[in-house]
Parts: C-alpha cells; structure tokens; sequence
C-alpha cells in the first residue's frame, strides 16, 4: 500500500519540476508534424491559467506546500 502521508515541496523544488515539464514539452511539441491532442491543449491551458492565478513568490522565500 503506498504512503498516505503528504508530499511537500518547495518552491524552489516546484518550479524546477514546472520548468523541467515545459521543457521537455516545448521540445516535443516543437518537432511533432501533427498538433498536439486536444487533452494536451487542455492541459496546457489549465497550467497557463494556474499560473496566472498563482499568487507571486517572495524573493528568498522557501515554503513548503503540500501536493
């Protein structure tokens, strides 16, 4: 049975993972002939969309946030 307890991350930590995502879609989608499935596009505008509405991080700032 997997662990039930929380994950947390920093933001530090988070971003990474975002920035690793885009990257890795940017290059695929870049080079694929046909255009992305429409659950793709759904989910890149759901990221787009959280991100906007993500409230700015302060400088130097490192709080875990619970996933």
């Amino acid at each position: 049975m997997p662990d039930q307890s929380p994950c947390t991350c920093s933001d530090v930590h988070t971003r990474a993972i975002c920035d690793e995502v885009g990257d890795r879609l940017r290059f695929l989608l870049d080079r694929s002939q046909t255009p992305p499935a429409p659950r793709i596009l759904a989910l890149l505008l759901q990221l787009q969309l959280s991100e906007l509405k993500a409230p700015a991080a302060e400088p130097g700032s490192d709080l875990a946030i619970a996933s």
